[in-house]
């Protein structure tokens, strides 16, 4: 089980977005670096699931590398290196908050951090249907690869473009579901989100040693440069 699902949400949220600023921002690729490590690192030690990180860092191989590459062939290896730390730093931050936070509990700490409820409540049935839709779509690929339309670049082009308008047209149609669903459920403009609790004392443990791990990342990200 990974333990850092029972840290505050809040807390976490604030640590993340934090480190994603400094690991942007850094003009050291050492600050990056640390920044993903410590939460790569923090993730495995208390429990979080090595396969699923396996299949963020294949995932992560398959979106960055042709963009890795470039950056390393046109800009010199000093640049490559530094857009590769800022890379793997965001995106080891991103994924340590995304796999220790429940949405639910994400939730309620952006309605808790004045986030406008709007773009909250948007969220929230955003994640609800991506995997309804998903399934769809893989559905329908599954089929277009049985009648061979996928062999070839013409074939490979046009079934790309059916199932891009597939997604677009079950998109709206599960939006206007959607709509009578809460209408008839008794929406009346907003959703109901449950608050955060109180911090508990681990929870002001992990902000003090992760403000502590922020700022030596910051310290090393600004001054080595």
């Amino acid at each position: 089980m990974n333990r850092l699902q029972s840290y505050d949400a809040r807390v976490k949220l604030l640590l993340a977005v934090g480190a994603l600023l400094i690991a942007i921002s850094a003009r050291s690729p050492l600050g990056p670096a640390l920044l993903g490590a410590m939460a790569l690192g923090s993730y495995v030690l208390l429990g979080g699931s090595k396969a699923r990180l396996g299949r963020a860092a294949r995932t992560w191989l398959l979106a960055s590398a042709i963009p890795v590459a470039l950056v390393f062939y046109f800009r010199g290896s000093s640049t490559g290196l530094e857009w590769t730390a800022r890379l793997l730093g965001a995106s080891a931050l991103s994924f340590w908050l995304a796999a220790s936070t429940e949405l639910a509990a994400l939730a309620g700490a952006l309605t808790a951090l004045r986030v406008p409820r709007s773009l909250v409540e948007l969220m929230v049935l955003a994640h609800r249907y991506i995997r309804v839709i998903g399934e769809g779509l893989s559905t329908a690929r599954e089929a277009q690869q049985l009648r061979l339309g996928y062999v070839g670049l013409l074939p490979s082009l046009r079934s790309t473009g059916t199932l891009a308008g597939l997604a677009l047209r079950r998109a709206v149609d599960q939006a206007a579901t959607l709509g009578d669903v809460l209408r008839l459920r008794g929406y009346r403009g907003h959703l109901w989100i449950a608050p955060p609790g109180p911090l508990a004392r681990r929870d002001r443990m992990l902000a003090a040693v992760g403000v502590a791990v922020v700022a030596l990342s910051a310290l090393v990200a600004w001054r080595t440069a």
